[in-house]
C-alpha cells in the first residue's frame, strides 16, 4: 500500500478518503475533520454468478463485447496483492477473497493490481462485502494511478452514499476532490446490511468516467485530468474506526 498523507477529502458529512506514503507501511497520522473493537471472523460470501455483459448498460460500456485484460478471485495469496497486518489494519488474502481492515481513525488504505503495463481505458468490475464496521466508511476501486500517486476513486458507503473523485497533483501538493459533484449522492441500490454483497462497476473510458451499482448506472462524470496507469482497490474510515471488507473477484476489461 502506498500513502499519501496530503490526500483527504469530503464525504457528505465528511467521509474520509486519505490515501496512504510511499513506504509500505500503512498511514498513520491522523487528518482532521469536522465531525468497538469487533473481532469478528471475514465469512466468505457467496460469489455473485452475473456475467458483465449481463450487468453494463451502453451509457457504461459503448461496445458489445467487452475484452479482458486481467482477473484474479484472489484464490492464489501470491498473486500480487499487497500483504499486510499491522497494529492498524489488514490487507491480505482471506478466505478465498482479499480483505482490508482499517483500524484507525481518519485514514483510508488503498492497494493496486501491478499490472504489467498501464492502462487508460478500463473497465472494472469487483464484489466487495462490508463484514462489519461504520456505515459512512467508503470503499470501492481505482483506476489510472500513476506514478505520482494521481488517480480516479469510485467509492460507495453502507448508507448509501456514492461518488467519483480524484487525486491531482497541483502546486507540488496532491489534492482530492468529487467530480461533477457538490457532496456524494444516496442510492438505495446500494446494498447496506453487513455480509450484503454489492457489485461495482467503474468505467474509465477516455473523458467519460461512470459508476454503476448492483446494475444500476448512479453517476457519470467528464474528466480528463489523468491519463493512463494501474487499477487497485480502497477502503477507508473517519471518526469510527474498524472498517472491514472483503473483496471477491476483481475484473479489469478493456471497453
Amino acid at each position: 500500500m502506498k500513502n499519501d498523507s496530503s490526500l483527504g477529502f469530503v464525504l457528505g458529512l465528511s467521509i474520509l478518503l486519505v490515501a496512504c506514503t510511499l513506504s509500505p507501511t500503512p498511514a498513520t497520522d491522523p487528518v482532521q475533520l469536522p465531525g468497538e473493537e469487533n473481532e469478528n471472523t471475514p465469512v466468505n460470501p457467496t460469489s455473485m454468478d452475473v456475467t458483465l455483459a449481463d450487468r453494463l448498460t451502453p451509457e457504461v460500456l459503448p461496445t458489445s463485447t467487452p475484452i479482458l485484460l486481467f482477473a484474479d478471485d484472489f484464490s492464489d495469496p501470491n498473486s500480487g496483492w499487497e500483504r499486510y497486518r499491522e497494529f492498524d489494519g489488514i490487507l491480505d488474502y482471506e478466505n478465498g477473497g482479499y480483505r482490508m481492515l482499517v483500524d484507525t481513525v481518519n485514514n483510508m488504505f488503498w492497494v493496486q493490481a501491478n499490472l504489467a503495463e498501464p492502462l487508460a481505458d478500463v473497465v472494472v468490475q469487483v464484489a466487495v462485502t462490508r463484514l462489519s464496521g461504520p456505515q459512512d466508511a467508503p470503499f470501492g476501486v481505482i483506476c489510472r494511478l500513476d506514478d505520482q500517486n494521481q488517480y480516479y476513486y469510485f467509492f460507495i458507503t453502507s448508507n448509501g452514499g456514492y461518488g467519483i473523485g480524484k487525486q491531482i497533483a497541483q502546486g507540488g501538493f496532491l489534492s482530492s476532490q468529487l467530480i461533477g459533484m457538490d457532496a456524494p449522492g444516496v442510492s438505495d441500490a446500494i446494498h447496506g446490511s453487513e455480509n450484503e454483497i454489492n457489485e461495482i462497476v467503474a468505467s474509465c473510458a477516455g473523458q467519460r468516467l461512470s459508476l454503476m451499482v448492483n446494475g444500476q448506472l448512479l453517476v457519470e462524470v467528464q474528466d480528463g485530468d489523468i491519463l493512463q496507469g494501474d487499477v487497485g482497490l480502497l477502503a477507508g474510515v473517519r471518526a469510527e474506526p474498524k472498517i472491514d471488507v472483503w473483496f471477491d473477484t476483481i475484473k479489469v476489461m478493456k471497453p
